[in-house]
């Protein structure tokens, strides 16, 4: 089990042993349930899961497809210290599709944006799905 401790905040990669309590946590916040095949990423406090990262391996990358940290636990920088906790963990190049409101925070982990044209074929099929819902998207790169 992979983790690190940030004052009272610990970051590890969800095992089948955490999976049940990360199924919980994604009905109870309404996200999406993870497949098991996802590299899901976990903040805790005092064994609680306050946020997660989800990411979906697509060749040689990876593709962040879900992250959030609860209300009351943002602006302390924890998605930040979370996706550099998975990065690290990975080992791999990662593409991130975000809202425009995003991009500082994209940039501060040093992303560059990309064109659809960039992207693996896999991934720019996600990419056509989710413009026609989300229009704005922009996508991420991080080597």
């Amino acid at each position: 089990m992979n983790q690190s401790l940030h004052s009272t905040y610990q970051f590890k990669i969800a095992d089948t042993l955490s999976w049940g309590l990360v199924k919980r946590f994604h009905k109870q916040t309404k996200l999406s349930t993870p497949l098991q095949s996802d590299r899901v990423f976990l903040v805790l406090k005092s064994e609680s899961i306050i946020g997660v990262a989800r990411f979906i391996q697509h060749h040689q990358a990876w593709w962040l497809r879900g992250l959030y940290i609860l209300p009351e636990y943002r602006q302390k920088h924890l998605a930040t210290q979370l996706i550099e906790f998975a990065l690290k963990s990975l080992g791999a190049p990662c593409y991130a599709f975000a809202q425009p409101n995003l991009e500082h925070f994209y940039q501060t982990l040093n992303f560059q944006p990309q064109n659809p044209t960039q992207l693996p074929n896999e991934l720019a099929e996600l990419y056509k799905r989710y413009q026609a819902s989300k229009t704005h998207l922009k996508i991420w790169y991080r080597a």
